[in-house]
């Protein structure tokens, strides 16, 4: 039977353009009509492009499906195997993806909620990696593969802030920045973990959210300042009044941004380590 490129269209649901640009690629064998100068197709040519839709729909290219019509079934297994673990790999990306998704939910969700207010719980352990040390970048080539790295490998983290205890106890403006996740994502992803990747151990805080500007960080920490209060005054009245006492660095993380009467908002996670005095 023959078929024309309308026929062709039909069939497989492509525009014309589509079969005549699979005609020029080679995947077709069909002639041109003497008569009316009409290129002509067979039940091979359908077949074949059946093929062809079947392939592209398992995210072959072009190339890959040309080759496998001129491949032994040896050589058709070994292409798809690979194509198969490549989605397989894809899937695990998309799937850390999602997790990341309903992680920022949620936590976009809690910081509504919980606004201001001070819960007591036992922090995550984290690694983490700062590319700024109390204001100072530090940006080598080690350090910025190690960081790039660690962005590549493990995809679901976060940029976070850190404050260390002597500055903040003696109000000096300074924080470092970086990112960071928890050890269960980065064993997860089998993240290599070197000398220069730091550690954030679990332990009791008071965790709080709190609403800050995008630029929060640019005006300034100076003992007794507004970002100074807001960051570490608050708290610190709180462990005062329950005879607790600041038991290390200060972590926080960024969970969302957001536009809010004319400017760029952020909701921001902090741990603050405690003991007993």
């Amino acid at each position: 039977m023959k078929y024309t490129t309308n026929d062709l269209s039909k069939i497989l649901g492509v525009s014309g353009n589509t079969i005549r640009r699979y005609d020029e690629m080679g995947y077709l064998a069909g002639s041109r009509n003497e008569d009316n100068g009409y290129r002509e197709f067979f039940n091979e040519d359908v077949e074949r492009l059946m093929y062809v839709t079947k392939y592209r729909k398992e995210d072959l290219s072009h190339e890959q499906i040309a080759s496998l019509f001129k491949s032994s079934p040896e050589e058709v297994v070994k292409t798809l195997s690979e194509k198969r673990d490549e989605i397989k790999k894809k899937l695990r990306y998309y799937e850390a993806v999602d997790h990341l998704l309903k992680d920022d939910i949620s936590l976009m969700k809690l910081a509504r909620e919980n606004m201001g207010g001070l819960l007591r719980q036992d922090c995550q352990p984290m690694h983490f990696i700062r590319y700024m040390i109390r204001g100072t970048l530090i940006m080598d080539k080690k350090r910025s593969k190690l960081l790039t790295d660690f962005m590549n490998r493990c995809p679901e983290f976060y940029y976070m802030y850190l404050f260390e205890k002597q500055d903040l106890e003696n109000g000096i403006p300074f924080c470092s920045s970086g990112i960071g996740s928890n050890t269960i994502m980065t064993e997860k992803y089998g993240y290599d973990i070197s000398e220069d990747v730091e550690f954030y151990e679990s332990r009791p805080c008071i965790l709080r959210f709190v609403k800050a500007p995008m630029d929060a960080g640019e005006q300034g920490m100076e003992t007794g300042g507004p970002v100074w209060y807001d960051v570490y005054g608050k708290v610190l009245d709180y462990m005062n009044k329950n005879s607790l006492k600041l038991a290390g660095d200060v972590m926080a993380l960024k969970i969302g941004s957001f536009y809010e009467n004319g400017s760029l908002m952020q909701y921001q996670l902090f741990h603050y380590p405690i003991e007993e005095k």
